[in-house]
């Protein structure tokens, strides 16, 4: 039998105590169990009588009826006036709250509320027993009892006090309501978001710490909402079990795309998905039951493409939308038709559930996107801190209501502590990224604003997880109470006696401690150092913990003009706001019980125990319950004492040189650090010996206790850890550390850590910017102390110029014993080249590469017998997601290689990423001076056999360059720190702990900023947007960008110049030959483009061109830093095969401008363009697009193919580069090698003439030339 619990709150039990002392036969415990067993069919109160219906032995029920004595006019009189002249009273009852200290205050006015006869209840049974009571009427009491412990207000209305009535208590006031705040966004919706794309506002994420404790303390035990359980034991035993068992549920929501699990998010391709998602538009759909969240997602790529009905079965794909999630994702997808500017157009949303869109969310890695993507991803990572750090309570959604609104059922939902401090910051930041002009979240049919929309987002994410734990308390755990099914199991609660009617209230009004600020009053806490009469203590004094003052200020919130008063002058001027005051005043006083004496003084003096109680424990209280704390400064830091362990040097410091061998010299022993200074352990043990929790330690207070001091003293007898020097030089890195270095020690570290004046090289043919200064000298300087490192600046600041520099710096000094050797991507290699010959013209360089290529024969540490041949394919590495392979089958056939060791020493041997992982035996025995790598992202894959290859190169210096951000996916950053510094950020498994989990998935501030400071010495990246770098940038850099053509480019190049050279020989007139020459150069600028914008075929393959893969390896860093791109064609045909490929390659749909278009399209495109952060894109017309648009959203400009004529091209730049720009633009000029068009740039550069062509003269003077040179221009050398 359930043993249900009557009389859990103070006023129940004092009811159920008098009718004890009535009972003088003891009568009344037989009606116990009929009450616990359900023998009460139902009850009815009204007023002061009471029905009921009870089932006993007869087929027939008893009929039971009460009748409770009314108190009489003077005294219902009275005991409102005794509420009425203690405002803290008031307060409380106004608050829905009926204080246990009200019944003693009653008794002693004489009032007698309880019942001290049975006449005050004259009760009968239509059972045969006669005596009162009989087990149906004690039945009943028990009920009644029960009834009053849920709503205290029940006693006095059986006794004719109408406290709601009189004080104007509304039941909205107190009964449970939609428990989330339902607002509408703040601007009107429209259906495209228009935001501009300078202006994307971060979201951090605030460190918000387990609240578990914090949620129980402000409980009491036993709520009167659960007859059977304590349920403050119970929420103990949840939050417990929630933090231990709780790790799978968040463990499945984390690792599910991990490669290796068997989720099917591991078969997806990350780019793809991650390009897909950013580009998309998201809609979340909720019913204001909970029953039903659905996420929709659209995004234009899967818009007007092939239905598939799979072998007849009725099962229908959607093409590109299985190519991306390989049919494993759940989701359904629908077509909807959607008007827009008059026609009717349809676009395929898909649907999925958001416990998977959650799923998805935390997998990818970006949170450049679309403002609704940016919303969806961080709000999962909200989520899942808020889950995993247990800030979440249970509130009541009520569901059906009866008459007189009275609820039916309910369910209970999970809700964020959203008053919390840092709560409430976290919701802020939410807020302000969300689309409020186009709305992603609704409601039944109502979009949401911000805080709304997040709070709804978090809720239902909650109470799934809560659902998913399976949690049951331990305690009739296999036959849990009706309401524990509805905490924990999601189930519905319904209403089905009277002893239910007033669960929902009580379960409310239990966790509406929360809700503290829910009221028009803004209201502050001060405290300050006591003004004293006597003796003044000196500004510069730290005052003692006994001579401080609390007041109480207070405005209305609304009135921004109004200024904050003490709590009684705010009355004495605003007495119409009293009855909000007395209730946030009552609230206030559990936690401060000398509250009350703010009303008749301004500022209350505080003994030294009640300032330590309310630094120690309340401020955390306040803060998370939203009320503000004002303290004075000494007061707002209360320093924390912690162990470190103090290194120091015995003997004679070494130099820098002698840094990683000084184990030997190193002693360590344990301080304790307050702040930032540090004492030894018996100075902090006699700190201890006053016994107080809040001591003054200098010019400042510390926090002391009792538990924490003996966690520091029981650490301090241990032996204290030690390092080695290579992890000393990190944890000196890091601003909390646990280990700190003595000055001589400190010294040393500088010492390997400085950055020195290394000179310019006086044969660098190059004048380098301020910030290239620098960072030639940070990279020398570290790989002189034998520190390898990765230059990240931003794309566009010159990696390469500052790397050559640095090569050719230690050429001059000899330090270049053995070669360099130089990996990149192939698409660059005739960039480096270039680059090389340029600007050092002294250093030598050998291109390993292609089917002949050879090996300097000095370096060898092997034999040459030992070479066999090679495989060797002839097509583009790409890093590993960021591109797709060619399958079996496709692209060029292999060649047979042999490698040769017979060539020359030379100071730079350069190859491709695909050659050193094919030719990695024969590589890999020679020695390197320096091995430095281009496009470090192509070994991101710390798995891949091109990122193992490469660290099988030996050398004394190694050098990553890459501009791709490296804060995303941090498994790739320790890839790249595993070449240039191995074991400098341990393995990858404690990385992916100690870094990678808490900031791709948490942002954890703390660890970002850990890792930046112990990668910062070793990782240069600077940003095109750093102040101290704009000022060193022109406005407009123009970079040359060469390819080389693809065989099957060569083969239709060499066709066409020979039909030319045949044509002209035929040609008479000089119409005819001027005919011939641009017609030629017109079929050779689509050969050099793609051989299908000459061919006209479908080749869509990426591979087939040179400057397709140029392209896409320029894109990609491009679209990873969120910046924008204009990509000029002279021909149409190319730019939509363009604009296939890249959708193809990256899954974003680019924007395309061209003649044919209407100028409602064209307009459409510029203003997405301009003001949607995710269209990145843009591919324009020469013709259409060269004038007249304003593009200053873009700072990258790309001449796909040149029009040889400079006024024509500028004009094209200028789309981006005008009035208005606030960036430096990149111009990227993109030149097929050894053909015309490298030939055509040269005579621009070198003749000035043609430099200053109009814009009008077009390429018309290329026709002026003649034959033979018309023959050398045209022919590949």
């Amino acid at each position: 039998m359930v043993r249900n619990t009557y009389g859990k709150t103070t006023w129940g039990a004092a009811f159920l105590d008098a009718l004890g002392n009535l009972d003088t036969n003891k009568r009344l415990g037989r009606g116990k169990s009929y009450a616990n067993t359900g023998k009460v069919l139902n009850v009815s109160i009204d007023g002061a009588k009471v029905s009921a219906a009870v089932q006993g032995t007869s087929p027939r029920p008893y009929g039971v009826k009460v009748q409770f004595e009314l108190l009489n006019h003077a005294h219902i009189q009275r005991v409102y006036d005794v509420i009425n002249e203690n405002p803290l009273l008031y307060g409380q009852i106004i608050n829905g709250d009926l204080p246990d200290e009200l019944l003693d205050t009653l008794e002693e006015a004489d009032i007698d509320l309880l019942p001290a006869h049975w006449y005050d209840m004259r009760a009968r049974c239509t059972c045969p027993d006669d005596a009162n009571p009989c087990k149906h009427m004690a039945a009943v009491y028990y009920l009644i009892t029960s009834e009053i412990d849920k709503n205290p207000f029940t006693l006095f209305n059986l006794r004719g006090v109408d406290l709601m009535g009189y004080f104007n208590i509304k039941p909205s006031d107190t009964d449970p309501g939609y428990p989330l705040p339902l607002s509408r966004p703040l601007r009107p919706s429209s259906t495209e978001t228009e935001v501009n794309e300078n202006h994307i506002l971060p979201c951090s994420l605030v460190k918000i710490p387990p609240m578990s404790d914090f949620i129980l303390s402000c409980l009491r035990s036993n709520p009167p909402f659960s007859l059977e359980l304590d349920y403050k034991s119970v929420m103990e035993e949840f939050y417990s079990y929630a933090a231990k068992q709780g790790t799978k549920v968040l463990d499945d929501l984390m690792n599910a795309g991990k490669a290796g699990s068997a989720h099917w998010l591991s078969t997806l391709d990350h780019d793809d998905v991650q390009n897909v998602m950013s580009a998309a538009r998201f809609r979340l759909i909720l019913d204001a039951k909970f029953d039903s969240a659905k996420l929709h997602i659209h995004n234009p790529v899967w818009d007007k493409k092939t239905a598939v009905d799979m072998e007849g079965s009725g099962s229908t794909q959607w093409v590109t939308i299985s190519s991306v999630f390989k049919n494993q994702m759940p989701y359904t997808a629908e077509v909807i038709p959607v008007w827009k500017d008059g026609q009717e157009e349809e676009q395929t949303w898909l649907k999925v559930d958001l416990q998977t869109a959650m799923q998805l969310f935390l997998w990818l890695s970006s949170d450049f996107g679309s403002p609704s993507y940016r919303f969806f991803f961080y709000t999962c990572r909200v989520a899942m801190m808020l889950m995993r750090n247990q800030v979440l309570i249970p509130d009541v959604l009520p569901l059906s209501r009866r008459q007189q609104n009275k609820i039916a059922d309910f369910k209970i939902i999970w809700r964020p502590v959203h008053t919390a401090e840092l709560v409430a910051e976290q919701l802020d930041n939410l807020n302000n990224i969300y689309p409020e002009d186009d709305p992603c979240v609704e409601v039944d049919e109502m979009p949401l604003g911000g805080r709304s929309a997040s709070l709804h987002v978090l809720s239902v994410l909650l109470t799934k997880f809560v659902k998913d734990l399976h949690f049951m308390h331990k305690k009739s755990k296999n036959n849990p109470p009706p309401e524990s099914l509805a905490f924990f199991c999601g189930k519905v609660y319904s209403i089905v006696s009277i002893a239910q009617q007033s669960v929902p209230r009580a379960i409310t009004k239990y966790f509406g401690v929360f809700d503290l600020i829910k009221t028009e009053l803004e209201v502050a806490v001060h405290i300050s150092p006591l003004k004293t009469k006597g003796k003044k203590i000196k500004t510069e004094e730290l005052p003692p913990p006994d001579h401080y003052s609390m007041e109480l200020w207070v405005k209305m919130r609304d009135n921004e003009l109004a200024q904050h008063k003490p709590i009684r002058r705010f009355l004495m001027s605003n007495s119409w706001a009293k009855a909000q005051a007395m209730k946030f005043l009552a609230t206030l006083h559990t936690y401060l019980p000398h509250v009350g004496r703010l009303l008749k003084e301004d500022s209350i003096a505080l003994t030294a125990a009640q300032l330590e109680d309310f630094i120690l424990n309340t401020v955390e209280v306040f803060n998370n319950l939203g009320v503000k704390v004002i303290l004075p400064k000494e007061l707002r830091k209360i320093l924390k004492p912690k162990a470190v362990v103090y290194a120091e040097l015995e003997g004679s410091t070494r130099n820098q040189q002698s840094f990683f061998s000084i184990d030997d010299l190193l002693t360590y022993n344990w301080k304790i650090a307050i702040g930032n200074e540090y004492i030894a352990v018996h100075e902090f043990q006699q700190l201890l010996q006053s016994g107080e929790g809040l001591v003054r330690f200098r010019d400042k207070y510390i926090s002391v206790k009792p538990e924490e001091m003996s966690s520091i003293l029981n650490k301090v007898k241990q032996e204290p850890p030690q390092l080695s020097p290579l992890d000393l030089l990190k944890e000196s890195l890091l601003e909390e550390s646990m280990f700190h270095l003595s000055a001589s020690l400190s010294s040393m570290v500088e010492s390997v850590k400085k950055v020195d004046e290394h000179p310019i090289p006086h044969n660098l043919v190059a004048t380098l910017r301020p910030y290239q200064v620098s960072g030639y000298r940070w990279l020398v300087s570290n790989v002189q102390h034998g520190f390898g490192v990765i230059l990240a600046d931003d794309m566009g600041l010159g990696k390469t110029i500052q790397s050559i520099a640095a090569m050719l710096h230690l050429k001059n000094r000899g330090d270049l014993t053995h070669p360099v050797l130089l990996v990149v991507p192939t698409s660059v290699m005739s960039n480096w080249e270039r680059e090389i010959q340029r600007f050092a013209p002294s250093l030598t360089v050998s291109r390993y590469y292609g089917a002949g290529r050879t090996l300097p024969s000095t370096q060898c540490h092997g034999n040459s017998d030992d070479l066999a041949l090679q495989e060797y394919e002839s097509q583009t590495d790409m890093p590993n997601g960021a591109g797709k392979r060619p399958s079996a089958g496709e692209g060029p056939k292999k060649k047979r290689a042999r490698v040769s060791w017979d060539v020359p020493h030379t100071d730079i041997i350069i190859t491709t990423y695909h050659i050193v992982r094919i030719d990695v035996d024969s590589l890999a025995k020679i020695q390197y001076s320096m091995v430095l790598i281009d496009e470090a992202q192509y070994i991101k894959n710390c798995k891949s056999q091109t990122a193992k290859a490469m660290k099988r190169m030996k050398a004394k210096m190694h050098v990553a360059l890459s501009g791709t951000p490296v804060e995303n996916n941090l498994s790739e950053l320790w890839s790249v720190f595993d070449f240039t510094f191995p074991k400098y950020l341990g393995t990858n498994k404690d990385f992916t702990h100690a870094y990678a989990k808490p900031i791709e998935l948490h942002r954890d501030a703390d660890r970002v900023e850990a890792l930046r400071a112990i990668t910062r010495p070793f990782l240069l990246r600077r940003l095109k947007t750093d102040k101290s770098i704009i000022k060193d940038l022109p406005d407009k850099i123009t970079t040359p960008k060469y390819n080389s053509l693809t065989a099957e480019q060569a083969a239709l190049y060499e066709s066409v110049v020979q039909n030319m050279v045949k044509k002209l020989a035929e040609a008479k007139e000089k119409k005819e030959r001027t005919g011939v020459i641009f017609q030629t150069m017109t079929f050779l600028k689509q050969i050099c483009n793609h051989p299908a914008n000459f061919t006209k075929n479908s080749n869509r393959d990426i591979q087939a061109s040179g400057k397709m893969k140029v392209l896409i390896d320029l894109l990609q860093p491009i679209l990873q830093q969120g910046e924008k791109v204009l990509i000029f064609s002279q021909y149409v045909q190319m730019i939509k095969l363009m604009a296939q490929m890249v959708e193809a390659h990256f899954k974003v749909k680019p924007l395309i401008f061209e003649g044919s278009m209407s100028q409602q399209k064209r307009d459409e495109a510029t203003t997405a363009f301009q003001t949607q952060p995710h269209r990145q894109i843009m591919i324009v017309s020469l013709q259409a697009g060269g004038v007249g648009l304003n593009l200053t959203a873009a700072n990258h400009v790309i001449h796909y193919d040149l029009w040889f004529n400079p006024a024509k091209e500028n004009q094209a730049t200028d789309r981006a580069f005008r009035i208005g720009q606030t960036k430096t633009v990149f111009v990227y000029r993109f030149i097929s090698e050894n053909t015309f068009e490298e030939k055509i740039n040269v005579m621009l550069e070198k003749k000035k003439d043609l430099s200053d062509l109009s814009v009008q003269a077009g390429e018309t003077w290329i026709g002026n030339l003649n034959d033979e040179e018309i023959k050398q221009l045209f022919t590949r050398e």
